[in-house]
């Protein structure tokens, strides 16, 4: 019995202290108490840089309870007395793991009233504390934190190297007492320079007439602003508010602490290390939620990783040059050059530019190219042209020769012959019968070979056409051409009255010549007609043909000679061939040529007479 009462008893001990130490996986929770008030700077630096470095040290979220204590604003001890009984009211039964003072005066009130309002031993880390505001203090070994340092000497001296013309330094303060601190503390570290330049002090006045003094000071003069929290006058105004008001009225440069507030119109100061205190406080806090006791952890000192911090705007504006400033100043709102803005539209188009003139380049090449190949096929057509008229004309003096020969010569020869032949017929008519008839045939034989010569020499030149003209040839040729193939031809042409030149007349009758020759072999048909007329542009022969018809464009991809032929009889006197021929509507082969006008038949007879 008694041992079963034991084992009870211990297990209401187990559920007792299960149920004391709660659930392990709550977010550990944070109590951050901030010295300013609420509307002094949003977001506040704890949620934008120390609270994500935190979460993601731990691996997750943080449970944070803010409060702002306005003790800058309302340093009375009745106003402490109420943030006392208030937060006791808020958090007396909630389990804070750190208290997070943000500010001096946040760190001397948690050092004052900790054990009022949460457990004495409750883990403390402060951050946003001056070194030389702690000097001296003895903190208990459940409080550690970060501290840093406004070095307003270095800042000054670097202000009088890049403007080394100045002459009087200002300082610009407010009348609350943290204002005076903050004031005597710039005080001593300007006295290294007290024989350098002299140093004017505006505070315990009212904004209005600091503001009426700042816009008229003489050249070569500097402003400093020191801490602002309310004017003489009992005007409160938060720092960035005063600093606001002050550059926008002063005449000359305007120097400050550095923080979020660059940009704001002034031209820069000391980087109080604002971004590298709450890095460090995330640091430790991370520690003191490990296991970590604050005694144990020694109190930090936060360093900036640049000295100084300028806004690019003033420099300019003041005429500062950037080559001047301390080495690894950080210098913000710089405006990008035309070519940080369009950079990439200016390669674009560069490289546009350049693919362009490659193009055009190689093109101007290829039309130079081009025109020595052109030159040099027109120079090769054009002899090639010159020794085709040259043909011509040798092959027209060549037929001369031949006709002339076949006409005067062998045809003499063959009718010399054929009376041989014929007086032997007569001769052997009544001695021998059978030969008789053999010599007959021969005979006819000979007549036939001596029409067949003569013919051929009228056909490779005619002599009609220099004896009696044009329109004389080509009736005796058609008159031929009828007896020989029965087509008819008719000519209609008028050019008795008028001498043609005899190029022209041979040029015009080749023509007639090859278009019946191939309207004999290709048309089918028994009847064409030629014509030739006297147009605006000299002579115009015309032949026509209703037969067959044929594709011009496929006769000219045969190779055949006769349209070849045409067309540089008429080119080598300047005229136009024109071929229409459409298959089964007959053909239309049109030559033009230049003819002045001559002299009538009758009047060329007596000039040469």
């Amino acid at each position: 019995m008694f041992s079963i009462a034991r084992s009870f008893a211990g297990v209401l001990l187990l559920c007792e202290l299960s149920f004391a130490s709660g659930p392990t996986n709550l977010p550990p929770r944070l109590l951050v108490l901030h010295s300013y008030s609420p509307d002094s700077i949003a977001p506040t630096p704890f949620d934008e840089i120390m609270r994500p470095v935190l979460e993601k040290k731990l691996g997750q979220k943080v449970e944070v309870y803010a409060e702002y204590l306005e003790l800058q604003r309302f340093p009375e001890e009745e106003h402490q007395r109420l943030l006392v009984r208030d937060l006791q009211t808020r958090y007396r039964n909630r389990n804070i793991d750190v208290v997070v003072p943000v500010g001096f005066a946040a760190l001397e009130f948690v050092q004052r009233h900790i054990g009022e309002i949460l457990s004495p031993a409750t883990p403390v880390v402060f951050v946003a504390v001056e070194a030389r505001r702690i000097q001296g203090m003895r903190f208990a070994p459940n409080i550690t934190g970060v501290v840093h340092s406004d070095d307003w000497r270095g800042a000054l001296r670097e202000i009088l190297r890049f403007q080394p013309d100045t002459q009087e330094v200002v300082l610009v303060g407010g009348a609350a007492p943290i204002d005076r601190e903050y004031l005597e503390e710039q005080r001593r570290q300007f006295q290294p320079y007290q024989a350098r330049v002299k140093f004017r002090y505006l505070t315990d006045l009212p904004l209005v007439d600091i503001l009426a003094q700042v816009s008229k000071l003489p050249p070569k003069t500097v402003v400093i602003q020191s801490g602002f929290n309310w004017d003489s006058e009992g005007q409160i105004l938060t720092d960035d508010g005063a600093l606001k008001l002050i550059y926008k009225t002063a005449n000359v440069p305007v120097y400050a602490l550095v923080g979020r507030n660059l940009g704001e119109g002034f031209v820069g100061g000391p980087i109080p290390a604002f971004r590298e205190r709450y890095l460090l406080g995330a640091d430790v806090v991370y520690r003191v939620l490990k296991g970590e006791k604050p005694g144990n952890i020694p109190i930090q000192s936060a360093v900036s990783a640049h000295a100084m911090a300028f806004d690019w705007r003033q420099l300019r504006r003041w005429g500062i040059k950037e080559s001047l400033l301390p080495p690894g100043s950080v210098i913000s709102f710089r405006e990008p050059s035309p070519w940080q803005q369009y950079k990439w539209l200016i390669a674009g188009v560069g490289l546009f530019c350049l693919t362009e003139t490659a193009l055009i380049v190689g093109l101007l090449f290829q039309r130079a190219r081009r025109r020595r190949v052109e030159n040099a096929l027109l120079k090769s057509r054009n002899e090639v042209r010159d020794l085709a008229g040259k043909l011509i004309v040798a092959q027209e003096d060549e037929r001369k020769r031949i006709a002339r020969e076949l006409h005067d010569d062998h045809s003499q020869h063959l009718a010399a012959v054929a009376i041989f032949v014929n007086s032997i017929r007569h001769d052997l008519s009544a001695l021998i019968p059978k030969s008789y008839r053999r010599i007959e045939e021969l005979q006819d034989r000979l007549g036939h070979l001596h029409d067949g010569i003569h013919r051929l020499s009228h056909e490779l030149h005619p002599p009609a056409l220099e004896s009696a003209g044009l329109n004389t040839a080509l009736r005796q040729h058609v008159s031929e051409l009828k007896q020989l193939t029965g087509m008819a031809v008719d000519v209609k042409a008028r050019l008795e009255s008028e001498v043609i030149s005899p190029d022209v007349s041979l040029c015009l009758f080749r023509i007639a010549q090859e278009a019946l020759r191939n309207a004999v072999k290709h048309s089918g048909t028994q009847h064409a007609e030629v014509t030739i007329k006297r147009g605006v542009g000299g002579l115009e022969l015309v032949v026509t043909d209703w037969g067959r018809g044929f594709d011009p464009s496929t006769v000219r991809q045969t190779g055949g000679l006769g349209l070849t032929s045409m067309e540089e009889r008429v080119r080598l006197l300047g005229g136009t061939l024109h071929i229409t021929s459409t298959p089964q509507k007959g053909t239309r082969i049109s030559a033009c040529v230049p003819c002045p006008r001559a002299l009538p038949l009758s009047a060329s007879v007596a000039a040469s007479a």
